[in-house]
């Protein structure tokens, strides 16, 4: 990422200034860039006085500790720091905004500029700086990394205006909800991503977005942005209740007809021609996401027995996930890694389930023909090669996973690709 610098000035950074250590007055200075620190500059006269600094070694304590139970202050940025910001937003519009359109280039830059004078602005800017570095660092294996997420992220919540008498929802707010919720998500913190994650539906809600008549009292710009919420709202319709309820819920009601009905659905021709027309990594997340959906339905009809080895629709066949990790293979091989792994930790459990179901069909089926069986063993082989590349895969998941690798090569010992899914 480009570095921006600026003329030396007699004035320590927030980080060094509470720590009251020399700084070099740079951005970044000498001191943040060798501890991984976000490097920032700030007028609060308060936040520099020796009676409010913080012990030698306690602010980079609080940086290093990605969760704390007392989150950074964040003082309001000076323009001095609106340099580091203005810097990811290349990087965001292509990492980004492909799969939530919603704030353009130049809707972030506004709110980068008025991020001194509005506090809603600055938490958004914040948040959306955590979700930029979260995404377009995802295959980066670095502590700092985190850390940096972390202190945004607290930032973000820190400087967010309270929900007083009075308050009214925004999109601008809405969207720094749901960065957060990213970044938790990424940092492991699933209830505290699913607490914005609903808290941002409810003010969308609360926004009627799908009103016409509420859209047509708004200034364009304004409008333009519930109007690209709807359109990312359309993506998931086909999680529709029936298909959850039925997931998380009372399975016994699931019925044949309801899967090949389902399944139909899933393969649509005319979605996957739209889909085809997209960048790689709206494609990406569209396509993996319906294959995950193909799984699950599979899994549906077969704690439901409905599954066969001869049956009368493709959708309820027992050898319906070797199919799927076939063409989930051919795509897969036409785009980048990094664009598969931008998408972080929620295409990784997508990718975990699908191998995962993968896996146990090769090694409960009956056993095909050698060059068919090689091929099967050699999709889940590539799978895992794109599954374990991701440095935040849990381990629990990577051993569940490796015992199977190790039944599918005691059961297929003459199979070279079986042998290397334990290498």
């Amino acid at each position: 990422m480009e570095e921006y610098r600026r003329p030396r000035v007699h004035k320590a950074c927030d980080a060094c200034g509470r720590r009251k250590v020399r700084c070099n007055g740079q951005q970044r200075c000498q001191q943040c860039e060798h501890l991984g620190l976000v490097c920032t500059y700030t007028d609060n006269r308060l936040a520099r006085s020796r009676k409010h600094a913080l012990r030698r070694g306690e602010i980079i304590s609080k940086h290093k500790t990605e969760s704390s139970s007392n989150p950074l202050l964040a003082p309001a940025l000076s323009s001095d720091s609106t340099p580091y910001f203005e810097s990811l937003v290349s990087e965001y519009m292509r990492f980004v905004y492909p799969f939530n359109p919603i704030m353009t280039a130049d809707e972030v830059q506004d709110a980068i500029s008025k991020m001194n004078s509005d506090r809603e602005n600055a938490a958004f800017v914040y948040a959306f700086a955590a979700a930029t570095i979260d995404l377009t660092q995802s295959n980066r294996p670095t502590s700092s990394a985190s850390t940096q997420l972390t202190q945004l992220i607290n930032q973000s919540i820190e400087i967010q205006p309270p929900m007083f008498l009075g308050f009214r929802p925004s999109i601008l707010r809405t969207m720094t909800n749901i960065f957060i919720q990213m970044c938790f998500m990424s940092l492991g913190q699933y209830d505290l991503g699913f607490i914005y994650l609903r808290e941002a539906i409810a003010m969308i809600h609360l926004l009627r977005i799908e009103d016409k008549t509420v859209l047509g009292s708004l200034h364009p710009t304004e409008r333009a942005r519930r109007q690209r919420w709807i359109q990312v709202i359309k993506t998931f319709l086909i999680l529709e209740p029936t298909f959850i309820n039925l997931w998380i819920g009372d399975r016994s009601q699931v019925s044949a007809k309801w899967v090949e009905q389902k399944h139909r659905e899933l393969d649509d021709a005319r979605w996957e021609l739209e889909v085809s027309m997209l960048s790689e990594t709206q494609q990406a997340d569209l396509v993996i996401t319906r294959q995950w959906m193909r799984t699950l339905l599979w899994q549906m009809a077969m704690s439901n027995w409905l599954l066969s080895s001869r049956p009368l629709c493709p959708s309820l066949s027992l050898e319906l996930p070797l199919r799927l990790s076939s063409q989930l293979r051919q795509f897969l091989t036409k785009i980048s890694q990094n664009t598969i792994r931008v998408h972080g930790s929620s295409i990784l459990t997508k990718l975990v389930e699908i191998i995962n179901i993968i896996a146990d069909v090769v090694i409960h089926l009956p056993q095909a023909s050698l060059e068919l069986t090689t091929s099967r063993i050699g999709d889940i082989v590539f799978m895992k090669s794109v599954v374990f590349s991701f440095h935040n895969l849990q381990q629990v998941s990577k051993d569940i996973l490796i015992e199977k690798f190790g039944l599918i090569r005691d059961r297929f010992p003459g199979i070279e690709a079986a042998c290397e899914l334990t290498v």
